[in-house]
């Protein structure tokens, strides 16, 4: 269902080109074994992503996947750019720098996170500024 959300973030001369995505109105009763969660990811905890899933439905995902990314390009120059950083590879939590005003907007969705907050402030510190302190 996620990637079936994802729909409405695809540009505008896209439009014409999701009438031919079949859908149906009446979703499966079981998911599919290849959709089934790994043992990994049901053993793996990842606050970020559980928060996601928990605080579904009270946030705008479309807002949150342009701040989380996107607004950083067409708003760099704003006080309150909002955005994550990636200064290695995707992969590795240490790459990882979430910025201050997407701190400021969507920190109730960082509890749990405090390593994504202690890379954050080790590259805060790389470049001579402040620590931030997440309170959630």
């Amino acid at each position: 269902m996620a990637i079936l959300h994802l729909l409405d973030c695809l540009p505008d001369e896209c439009n014409g080109s999701r009438a031919f995505i079949p859908l149906s109105l009446f979703p499966p009763q079981t998911v599919p074994p290849n959709l089934q969660p790994t043992q990994l990811q049901q053993s793996t905890p990842h606050p970020m992503r559980d928060n996601l899933i928990r605080l579904s439905g009270t946030y705008d995902s479309r807002e949150l996947n342009y701040d989380m990314g996107k607004n950083l390009y067409e708003g760099f120059d704003s006080l309150d750019h909002r955005g994550w950083l990636v200064w290695g590879e995707p992969w590795s939590a240490f790459g990882w720098e979430v910025s201050e005003g997407f701190i400021r907007k969507w920190g109730f969705l960082l509890e749990g996170c405090g390593e994504l907050i202690t890379i954050t402030n080790h590259w805060r510190e790389s470049r001579g500024e402040e620590p931030l302190v997440v309170e959630v």
